[in-house]
């Protein structure tokens, strides 16, 4: 788990933006993690997990795409009861998933941009740390 920067690009919403968008991503050596389109009308907005964020954005601004940054958190090794787990403590704690985006399976990768990132962070660990703890003797 890690909290990473997320990049947003917003784009008319017409075909080959996202084509025009990873050719400047790629030509400046910098990889693609994660993404996921939102459709916004007239618009949509692409949010890209990168390998180096602070030098794709440096890229995309240059080539005069309008994008904004913020903090996400990603997980990794999450399976369905897990997310279950985490989205009913986040919840009970009156944390809002924004939007979330990803992956169960082999290659599971989960992004979530949170109400109150800080809080959603310590939640996720303390539901990691009570799977790990062995289990009290009744003795």
């Amino acid at each position: 788990m890690k909290v990473r920067k997320q990049i947003s690009v917003f784009v008319e919403n017409k075909p080959g933006r996202l084509s025009k968008v990873l050719e400047v991503l790629r030509d400046g050596g910098i990889g693609v993690e994660a993404f996921m389109i939102a459709d916004a009308g007239e618009f949509g907005i692409i949010h890209l997990i990168l390998s180096d964020p602070a030098r794709g954005k440096e890229r995309l601004v240059e080539s005069s795409f309008a994008i904004s940054e913020s903090d996400v958190l990603v997980l990794g090794s999450v399976d369905q009861d897990l997310l279950l787990e985490l989205s009913t403590e986040l919840g009970r704690s009156d944390i809002n998933i924004q939007y979330a985006y990803g992956s169960l399976g082999e290659k599971d990768l989960i992004v979530m941009k949170l109400s109150d990132l800080e809080r959603g962070e310590e939640i996720f660990k303390g539901i990691l740390s009570s799977r790990r703890a062995p289990p009290a003797s009744s003795e």
